[in-house]
């Protein structure tokens, strides 16, 4: 490999009625990309609803939320790679408080099985 990679990608599943609480991303911009189920989103005040083949840029810097329907909702997230996230074991943050679960990703502040924020 000619050097560390530039992106990340996550799929992210929210249960039925589950969301992801509104926050802001200081530092990168992130394509989201609806896979299944359906959902809405909210940036900068703005809401839209999301079905599967929906792409969505979240500018950085830019409040935003993301929901599920009562079906749930599946989606594609990239963004570019954020430095230094891969030192941190997902074993040291331990399970998800919505869910339960380990964390499966490192870096990553929501659950990607039900969306609650990670500590």
């Amino acid at each position: 490999m000619a050097g560390a990679r530039q992106l990340d990608a996550h799929v992210v599943r929210l249960g039925p009625g589950t969301e992801v609480a509104p926050h802001v991303e200081p530092d990168l911009d992130v394509l989201l990309y609806v896979t299944g189920g359906a959902g809405w989103s909210v940036a900068d005040g703005t809401r839209r609803e999301l079905a599967p083949g929906t792409v969505v840029w979240l500018a950085r810097g830019t409040p935003h939320g993301i929901g599920a329907d009562p079906t749930g909702l599946t989606y594609l997230t990239v963004h570019r790679r954020r430095p230094g996230r891969a030192g941190r074991p997902a074993a040291t943050r331990g399970p998800c408080a919505g869910c339960g679960r380990p964390p499966r990703d490192p870096g990553a502040r929501f659950c990607c099985d039900c969306g609650t924020r990670l500590g």
